[in-house]
């Protein structure tokens, strides 16, 4: 009986160390625990049910596993340690050439809470697109601290993209967080961290900070998405129509933007944003805008080039920014243009818009050093709207150092 009695116990620990090593389904909404220095595998299942919750507890995990987002109004929640977590993301075992994490492949829109300390999410690589979360309908991020640090892609949005289907009734991306860190995330074609096809972006909820650098965008080396490139960091809505909202709203009670740059072939629109329809950034504290860059590659028939911080709008639209801080600060950002024949243009070293450009501050605005270099058609060293005014408000304005193909302009 005693012998018995031990072979069933070795059975049922075979039995238990096979149920383990692939986390099963549910149909109702759970926990799963992941211990400091754990991984996803064998502890959070591929698709987790409504309402439940990844419990990340401690300083470092490995996320392994893509985990499909449940679509319901619970949504997944991930809860840090105190302090934070960060998810090493490793794209080796996510499908073939690495997918994203986190994934929605329906038109029903997903939820992400996360509660607890900062979450990072690092390190992913995705063969097309979104290393982190890759969706076909609307993303909302709930949470006090989120960052999203070199992570890549091979085509669109190295950290996140919303590619919306025809029939999802939402396209948007919505980052609903206090302190939103974005940096070192690079993309192939347009969107080095964020890329909706044909929605909205909104970051931040005003109460903390927002930051936003050296994300990159190549589609010059890389031409995977044809002739048009956008966002070297942020990209909205590049396939959206007139009817569509696709803006980028950043609120935060500091706004820093540095470093970013996009390099593409023949239109290339926003060293650091581009959204199709508009851009608004509001702080309660300081806006800045400096180091971001956008250039049009050698080697081709025309190279236009707009907007070395922030280029929106298409075509004959009438398109604005607006960008309203205690302090406004542009400065060190350019728009360069070079090709061997053909037409030749660099519009806006820091900004460029087809419609109204209007920049608000309680204190100082400072545009100095952005310059617009080409050697064919120049305009704006540091401001161009295409057919609307350019308004600026504030206690004190600088305009100085701003250059146009060797001269000094506005």
């Amino acid at each position: 009986m005693k012998s018995q009695s031990r072979v069933r116990g070795v059975l049922s620990a075979l039995v238990l160390i096979a149920v383990q090593s692939v986390m099963p389904d549910s149909a109702w909404a759970q926990t799963y625990t992941v211990l400091d220095g754990g991984t996803f595998s064998g502890n959070v299942p591929a698709n987790p049910a409504d309402g439940s919750t990844i419990d990340l507890q401690g300083v470092t995990a490995t996320g392994n596993v893509t985990v499909t987002l449940p679509t319901g109004a619970g949504g997944l929640t991930i809860n840090s340690a105190t302090g934070e977590s960060v998810v090493a993301i490793d794209s080796t075992v996510l499908g073939t050439n690495g997918t994203a994490l986190f994934t929605n492949t329906t038109t029903g829109s997903v939820i992400v809470n996360l509660t607890g300390g900062l979450v990072t999410f690092t390190g992913g690589s995705a063969n097309l697109d979104g290393a982190v979360i890759t969706s076909s309908s609307g993303v909302t991020i709930n949470g006090s601290d989120v960052t999203f640090s070199d992570n890549k892609a091979g085509r669109s949005g190295g950290a996140l993209i919303v590619r919306k289907l025809a029939t999802a009734p939402s396209g948007n991306l919505v980052i609903n967080a206090d302190n939103v860190t974005l940096t070192n995330n690079t993309a192939r074609a347009e969107g080095g961290a964020l890329f909706t096809s044909n929605g909205a972006i909104v970051i931040g909820n005003g109460a903390g900070a927002i930051l936003v650098q050296n994300n990159s965008s190549n589609g010059a080396v890389n031409d995977v998405s044809g002739t048009f490139h956008t966002g070297g960091a942020i990209s909205a809505g590049t396939t959206s129509t007139n009817t569509t909202p696709s803006t980028l709203t950043i609120n935060g009670a500091s706004i820093t933007i540095l470093g970013n740059s996009l390099t593409g072939r023949q239109q290339v629109v926003g060293g650091a944003i581009y959204a199709r329809r508009g851009v608004t950034l509001i702080s309660s504290g300081a806006v800045e805008l400096s180091g971001n860059s956008v250039s049009g590659s050698s080697g081709v028939v025309t190279s236009s080039v707009y907007g070395g911080a922030i280029g929106v709008g298409f075509g004959s639209e009438l398109i604005p920014v607006t960008i309203t801080g205690d302090t406004i600060t542009l400065t060190h950002n350019t728009a360069t243009a070079t090709a061997t024949t053909g037409a030749v243009q660099a519009v806006g070293g820091a900004i460029y818009a087809t419609g109204e450009i209007t920049l608000t501050a309680a204190g100082k605005i400072d545009a100095e050093g952005n310059k617009a270099i080409t050697p064919g058609l120049a305009g704006g060293g540091a401001l161009y709207s295409g057919r609307g005014a350019v308004t600026l408000t504030g206690s004190e304005i600088v305009l100085s150092d701003n250059y146009v193909s060797g001269s000094s302009a506005l």
